[in-house]
């Protein structure tokens, strides 16, 4: 490999560490890579910056490794750390960034840059990138590759928050009265943390189901099913198909659980293979009952979400929301924490002016960003992550990240 090879990675959560980790790990000759992060941490984006014990990994231990061929690789480092190791139990989120972090620092050759990316644009010479920073500077790269993360919808009122983590809720008054939307993952990570903090006003959540994740059932971690599911059928006929698997492996002493993990190797596959129209079906008729089954909570949350609803430390209204209308009530505060921005147009300046400049374009259903397939969003240019999503709908849980950070590095270094 060329030593002048510069890659510049921009974004330093998870998965721009990941694929930091990974070049580095791989690579057999010296080349740079500057990481662009205005953070001051890596490695912990929007999911893993939270300091929170009582926000745990919604994946276990055992599919939290950074390496698809070192499975171990994260419990490892947790009995390394003398921290509880067990494969099917669910860690704090703080231990991961950690862990990220620690891999990083085994190797050498990755600069982390401590500013805001604003601009990015090709070079008269063929296939190279000028990164422009806020702070003025301008870097030079062979190779680019967007790890943006996710981003929330802007806020439209001082009492509405569209960004539902502490750094926000830690300015609100903890006598307030809130409405929390949404009744989701993000949502019982907010129940938590506002009980830690000993919240001493109302709490209502409000969501168009009005139920609360469902529960990982541990043992189906252990008992695997393995299901050669069909990628080539519509969302009417894959729902059929399901229907039938479930009911097949219920007989055989299997959980629904065990069925819908078995599909999750399949569903960028098939989301693929949908066409616009049937991708628009699945979102508008699926996607919620999809969202529940899929994104579940362990054990041990259900049941102090559980609990903490009996004690009336909330109370949970099923209701059609309209943010307009809410705010009309008297809630002090309002707690968006119904999902992501899943329309990058207008997500950050940098965006903003690669749309602009036609450098890509969005992706489909509008989602994201649209790429040649493996990330490659045009020569020497790639993406990772949730800027994905519109392409493979599963975009944003580690084991994703990693596959997607190898084959991202794996261009890399082929090129």
């Amino acid at each position: 490999m060329n030593t002048q090879k510069h890659v510049v990675i921009i974004g330093g959560g998870a998965s721009g560490v990941l694929v930091a980790i990974h070049l580095l790990r791989q690579a057999k000759s010296a080349f740079q890579i500057t990481i662009i992060e205005n953070n001051a941490q890596l490695g912990q984006g929007i999911a893993y910056s939270t300091t929170s014990k009582v926000h745990l990994l919604n994946v276990p231990n055992q599919n939290m490794s950074a390496f698809t061929d070192n499975p171990n690789h994260f419990i490892d480092w947790l009995q390394q750390q003398d921290l509880p190791c067990e494969p099917f139990a669910f860690s704090p989120r703080s231990f991961y960034a950690s862990y990220l972090q620690d891999t990083l620092k085994q190797y050498s050759g990755c600069q982390h840059i401590q500013q805001e990316a604003i601009s990015l644009q090709p070079t008269q010479t063929q296939n190279n990138w000028q990164v422009s920073l806020a702070d003025g500077q301008i870097i030079s790269a062979t190779d680019v590759v967007l790890a943006l993360g996710v981003f929330f919808q802007p806020s439209m009122h001082a009492k509405y928050i569209t960004n539902p983590w502490p750094n926000k809720i830690d300015s609100i008054p903890i006598a307030s009265n809130i409405a929390l939307i949404g009744s989701g993952l993000s949502t019982v990570d907010m129940l938590l943390y506002l009980k830690e903090k000993n919240w001493q006003g109302s709490i209502t959540v409000l969501a168009k189901n009005g139920r609360l994740p469902l529960i990982h059932d541990v043992p189906s971690f252990e008992k695997k099913l393995s299901i050669a599911w069909p990628v080539d059928q519509t969302v009417r006929q894959q729902l059929h198909t399901f229907k039938n698997y479930l009911h097949t492996a219920q007989q055989q002493g299997y959980t629904w659980q065990a069925v819908v993990d078995s599909l999750r190797p399949y569903t960028q596959k098939i989301w693929q293979n949908w066409s616009e129209t049937e991708k628009r079906r699945f979102v508008r008729h699926l996607r919620s009952k999809w969202d529940r089954h899929r994104h579940r909570v362990a054990p041990r949350i259900a049941e102090q979400i559980t609990q903490l609803q009996a004690e009336q430390f909330f109370v949970m209204h099923k209701a059609k929301v309209d943010i307009n209308s809410v705010l009309q009530l008297d809630y002090d505060y309002i707690i968006d924490c119904r999902g992501l921005m899943t329309n990058y147009r207008q997500a950050s300046t940098l965006l903003k002016q690669l749309y602009a400049d036609q450098i890509f374009s969005p992706g489909p259903l509008g989602r994201g960003i649209k790429t040649r397939g493996n990330g490659e969003v045009q020569k020497n240019l790639y993406a990772i992550g949730f800027a994905l999503h519109g392409e493979l709908w599963e975009s944003i849980a580690v084991p994703e990240l990693r596959s997607q950070a190898a084959s991202i590095v794996e261009s890399l270094l082929n090129n």
